[in-house]
């Protein structure tokens, strides 16, 4: 058993009443016959040095019987120390016993006769044993027929296993809840009762109440336990389940109130106990919600800290210590530290896991963490936590809140997923079961699912069946705290947008926006409520307003982005889905001539990995970014901003003024033409005329418009300088440049391009001197993944840097030494395997021999671009990747692409020259011979790489130079198609 009951508080303001309760328990009969043991002294019990231990006996004097009911008699009406009459015996040697206020908390165990089976006792001991086991239904048959058999301990017995419910987090919230209900009827039918027992009774049921949702009926039970008010650490109790159930409702004044009053009597009596844990919960919770800025949310944080460290003390592994964490959880969550919020979520798990594994309170645990990940967009890890929590709930209470609020976020992560059938059938199958009258009564659901429905018709285009379902959640939360009424109306405004109903979508929009403002826990809502009204604006022809209402979005959008916790490519992906704001906005300025402003958000759009870089690390990014701001004498920079109708190219050439160039195409037709232009590169046994015709078609569409709109003035022509700095976006960032034509030759001819990568560094820093090879690493027993090209490359390396070149060939090129060679490396050349992942760029390997320890990631020979990120510590002015595809990853939005190449320039890498398909073995090595000549003979790695293609080019042209590059090919002779640009045109640099 536990010992649940409160002490009266000593001091001028005892009541006459209080003391007539004590003398009327003090003076009832003793129900035992034997002294009790105790069982368990939890950690809280030692910290209030309760000098107790397991095996301890308790008495009052020798020979009178003493039992577990006495004690609990003795604990309701204590006032700050228990009365000399009690008396711990240990060892045979009796000693006085000190018992301080509060909860004490002890696990109990009969002796004696009262242990015989068919006791009372017997029967509470037991009672709890099965609750403790999680074998709730055995619990309460114990409970009921030993509170038939023995109607004088009714009260008691109903008492203990409405507690033995609670602590042990009974998953059937109904159980507990008539437990409660029958200690309170009991009392009901005895005239002896006094009125503490009656406060305690229901301060259970109201307990149970809450925990069943039913508010309106545990506010009456509240209101009629105070009325039986002792002026005593139990009031305290009931005044924060009030403070609880009006933080619930959004009554913060009301819940301030109360928290003050309860701090009075805790403050002076509990200080260390878990009274005092839940006030700090409670006070923190408050501040919170009473969204006082910057400074509240810091005093809210202090406040959970001091709570959590508390509670650590006295409640390891509790369900308080879960709960608590949990509620920590939800204000990092709203104050957007998801890093802290994941925390928090582990924190929660953990305990709930350890004290009752079999409660609803774990599933919810799961899915706080799961709440994270979607708000990242992690749905693949959030689907599995959710499924988990799902399943777990509904084995054990398939009706209950908790079960049914699991299967509409399931459905309405199916709907983020796209899955839209899915979501369709699990909202069904809610609303089927929510018609059901007697089935929570009291609850959220009903309008959470009309709002989800409303998101399900705006992703699948249903505009109107999504505005009906935004304005009836709407009117379904009325004026509930909180944000889900201000979200339907941002539904409602997307949804109008959608319907060209442009004066109601600003409306919508507008209460929405002031709504989210003022609302904590709003998270990235505000901002997408008012790109709705900017949209709303634009549609209304007020641009020049919607330009102010856009840039405030995006900050808000960007400053979310920082406080996302999680990996690069988890921000990056997340905010993926806001670029079309930029691009929206960028056309507005464009189309008022703001080129300045065009420029700034140019570069915001461009520099959001960056920014969060700056954050994490010691480096300033925003110096040694300079470079690509003040273009060089003879260079010109193209940035493209591909939008969802247009494109825009921003032209710079030499120190001269920006122009804009819009373009018609769009990101979908650029898309399917780059594929297409891509398709026909990827094996030199493709139509080569086909190749040519869709090579001068983007050729066409991207590039002849920049020389007609500047041919007025040649100075500012992109053909008046040979060097070109292009910025990629969308489609273009796997654009082969070098590889369009212009009806008589290839770009690459004509220009040198290099590709400008966000992350580069450009750093000034004295560099190391060594050239660092890697080729080949497979066995020679291994002919199928060998790579002799390879080998050639790299021997023809060592020829060019004989004193400073270090190659490791086969399995001499493992992972551990690239780990050790690399941070030392001028130079750093990989002539291997590549592996690109567009589901999960991070995860892009280059292939290397494992090392002597294959186990550990840090030497299984699979090098990834996260392990690169993370882990390397490059000074290289160059990185090759000479492999197959290196230059591939996923394209997300102005962070340009993740993969290996973001990766190295993470690491430290200057200039990286990668591929963007899979490459030939031979045609690559003799590339890249004449690549590392000319960087040899001082030419940049962009001018390096021109010079090696146009030697190709201008060997595969005559015949009677085809031995020179013969020699690469196996089995000796050069082929007919040695022009295909799928020989030479796959490499790019990027810096």
């Amino acid at each position: 058993m536990t010992v649940a009951g409160r002490s009266c508080e000593r001091g001028s303001v005892t009541t006459a009443r209080c003391w007539l309760s004590v003398l009327l328990l003090l003076l009832l009969p003793l129900f035992s016959q034997a002294a009790v043991r105790v069982a368990k002294v939890p950690p809280a019990a030692a910290i209030r040095n309760i000098d107790l231990q397991p095996g301890d006996l308790l008495e009052t004097t020798p020979g009178k019987p003493f039992g577990i009911f006495d004690l609990l008699t003795l604990q309701l009406t204590a006032s700050s120390v228990v009365p000399d009459a009690l008396f711990r015996v240990r060892a045979g040697t009796r000693a006085k016993l000190i018992l301080p206020i509060g909860r004490w908390d002890l696990r109990l165990e009969p002796t004696g006769d009262a242990a015989l089976p068919g006791s009372a006792e017997w029967a509470y001991a037991q009672g709890w044993a099965h609750a403790d086991a999680a074998r709730f239904d055995e619990a309460e048959q114990t409970f009921a027929a030993a509170a038939t058999a023995h109607p004088e301990l009714a009260y008691w017995l109903w008492l203990g296993a409405a507690e033995a419910f609670e602590k042990n987090l009974d998953p059937d919230r109904t159980r507990g809840l008539r437990a409660a209900q029958a200690a309170v009827q009991n009392l009901d039918t005895q005239p002896k009762s006094s009125d503490m027992q009656r406060m305690e009774a229901l301060r259970m049921f109201a307990q149970w109440q809450l925990l069943n949702r039913q508010n309106v009926e545990a506010a009456a039970t509240l209101k009629l336990a105070m009325a039986f008010s002792c002026q005593c650490l139990r009031d305290a109790e009931l005044l924060l389940l009030r403070a609880f159930l009006a933080l619930r409702e959004g009554r913060v004044d009301d819940a301030a109130n109360d928290l003050r009053d309860a701090s009075v009597p805790i403050d002076r009596l509990a200080t260390q106990g878990t009274e005092r844990a839940l006030l700090l919960q409670r006070q923190a919770t408050l501040q919170a919600m009473q969204r006082r800025g910057l400074d509240g949310a810091n005093e809210a944080d202090r406040i959970f800290a001091d709570a959590l460290q508390l509670t650590e003390r006295v409640a390891p592994d509790s369900a308080l210590l879960g709960r608590l964490a949990f509620n920590a959880h939800l204000h990092a969550l709203e104050s957007r530290r998801y890093a802290d919020a994941e925390r928090y979520a582990r924190t929660a798990h953990a305990a709930f896991q350890s004290a009752a594994p079999h409660s609803l309170e774990l599933g919810q645990a799961r899915a706080a963490l799961a709440e994270v990940y979607l708000r990242r967009t992690e749905y693949d890890a959030a689907e599995p936590l959710l499924v988990q929590a799902r399943d777990h709930a509904r084995s054990r209470a398939p009706d209950s809140y908790e079960t049914l609020s699991l299967e509409l976020q399931l459905a309405d992560l199916k709907v983020r997923q796209r899955m839209f059938p899915a979501a369709r059938a699990g909202m069904l199958a809610l609303d089927q079961k929510l018609r059901d009258p007697n089935l929570l009564a009291d609850t959220r659901l009903r309008s959470d699912l009309m709002l989800y429905r409303a998101n399900l018709a705006l992703a699948e285009n249903d505009w109107s069946a999504a505005l009906e379902h935004s304005l009836e959640a709407s009117d379904a939360y009325g004026n509930e705290p909180g944000v889900n009424r201000w979200q339907s109306l941002l539904g409602a405004a997307q949804a109008s947008l959608a319907l060209n109903r442009h004066d109601d979508a600003l409306r919508y929009a507008q209460l929405a926006s002031s709504g989210l403002s003022e609302t904590s826990g709003a998270g990235l809502l505000p901002a997408e409520a008012g790109i709705a009204r900017a949209r709303a604006l634009v549609a209304l022809g007020r641009g020049s307003e919607a330009v102010g209402v856009y840039e405030q979005s995006l900050g808000l959008i960007e400053a979310h982005r920082a406080e996302l916790g999680g990996n690069e490519e988890v921000a990056a992906r997340w905010a993926a889905q806001f670029q079309d704001c930029y691009h929206e906005l960028f056309a507005l300025l464009s189309a008022a001539g703001s080129v300045d402003l065009l420029l700034q958000w140019e570069s915001r759009y461009r520099r959001q990995a960056l920014q969060q870089l700056a954050r994490q690390s010691n480096v300033d990014w925003s110096k040694l970014d300079t470079a690509t701001l003040a273009p060089t004498d003879d260079s010109a920079q193209l940035s493209f901003l591909v939008g969802p109708k247009q494109t825009l190219v921003l032209v710079r050439v030499r120190q001269e003024s920006w122009r804009v160039i819009t373009l018609p195409q769009s990101r979908a037709q650029l898309g399917h033409d780059v594929d297409r232009l891509l398709l026909l590169l990827g094996s030199a046994q493709m139509d080569a005329l086909a190749l040519q015709e869709q090579s001068r078609k983007l050729f066409d569409q991207l590039l002849v418009p920049l020389w007609s709109e500047l041919d007025g003035d040649p100075a500012h022509s992109p053909a008046a300088t040979e060097n070109w700095l292009i910025k990629n976006d969308g489609p273009l960032h796997h654009m082969p440049w070098s590889a369009l034509f212009d009806g008589e030759a290839w770009l690459v001819e004509r220009k040198h391009v290099r590709i400008w990568s966000p992350l580069a560094r450009r750093s000034s820093q004295d560099m190391a001197e060594a050239v660092v090879g890697f080729g080949d690493p497979t066995s020679t027993a291994d002919q199928a993944d060998s790579l002799p090209g390879a080998r050639r490359e790299l021997s023809g390396l060592v020829a060019l840097y004989p004193e400073q070149s270090q190659v490791w060939l086969g399995l001499d090129a493992h992972e551990q030494r690239v780990r050790s060679l690399a941070p030392k490396a001028a130079v750093l050349h990989f002539a291997v395997h590549a592996q690109s992942n567009l589901r999960r760029p991070m995860a892009s390997l280059l292939r290397l021999a494992p090392g002597s320890s294959p186990a550990k990631t840090q030497d299984d020979g699979s090098l990834t671009a996260e392990e690169i990120a993370n882990e390397l510590k490059l000074r290289a002015r160059l990185v090759v990747l000479s492999a197959c595809a290196s230059a591939r990853g996923a394209d997300l939005g102005g962070d340009g692409l993740q993969g290996l190449v973001s990766a190295l320039h993470k690491a430290g890498a200057d200039s990286v020259l990668a591929t963007l398909w899979p490459v030939h073995d031979g045609a690559t090595a003799e590339l890249m011979m004449s690549f590392h000549r000319a960087r040899a003979d001082g030419q940049s790695p962009a001018d390096a790489l021109a010079a090696a293609q146009r030697q190709w080019l201008a060997e595969a042209r005559v015949a009677r130079n085809r031995s020179s590059l013969a020699r690469w090919w196996d089995p000796g002779t050069l082929p007919a198609e040695a022009l295909h640009p799928f020989y030479w045109a796959a490499f790019q640099v990027y810096e």
